[in-house]
């Protein structure tokens, strides 16, 4: 599935692409590299020699850059595109995050995110909510981040969602 969801976020984004926290490259193959000039940040550097690894077996030419997102600087809108997947969880603010997202895409650039939150119904929502003090001590991940809220509170325009697993798995095209 999730590779599933990472080819339907990625496969059509042309153009100068930031995709932060890339971790080890799980996105690289679904990125039509005949379209996108990427550039890939991730605060770890043990992640961003396993994404080069990746990057050499499918011929990609990426611009790995390791930094914290939280204190990455590009210029006001350098990308076409900035991709993240699965990382809002574990930033202190969320919201800064996309916002310095918003401001680093061009003004018709797109922000494409696959991210875990809140699922959608209240059972749900209640365990999430009781069980987030554990995933926080184990993987410094918050499981009931409200993804949708958190990206509206950042001035982003959502142009298409889509949720799986009980709402929690989240798929967002916005705008700037």
């Amino acid at each position: 599935m999730l590779g599933q969801w990472r080819k339907r976020l990625v496969e059509s984004i042309q153009g100068d692409v930031l995709e932060i926290a890339v971790g080890a490259g799980a996105n690289f193959p679904y990125y039509d590299m005949a379209q996108v000039r990427l550039t890939a940040a991730d605060f770890s550097p043990m992640m961003l020699k396993r994404a080069a690894r990746i990057a050499d077996e499918l011929h990609m030419q990426v611009n790995l850059i390791e930094s914290d997102i939280e204190t990455l600087e590009f210029p006001e809108h350098s990308f076409d595109c900035v991709v993240s997947t699965l990382s809002l969880c574990g930033y202190d603010n969320p919201e800064q995050v996309l916002r310095n997202i918003r401001s680093w895409c061009r003004p018709d650039g797109r922000i494409c995110l696959l991210e875990h939150g809140l699922g959608g119904n209240v059972f749900l929502k209640s365990a999430q909510h009781l069980l987030n003090p554990i995933a926080r001590k184990m993987s410094g991940c918050h499981w009931n981040r409200d993804i949708v809220q958190i990206v509206k509170n950042s001035g982003l325009r959502i142009e298409h969602m889509e949720r799986y697993w009980g709402g929690m798995i989240h798929l967002i095209w916005a705008r700037v």
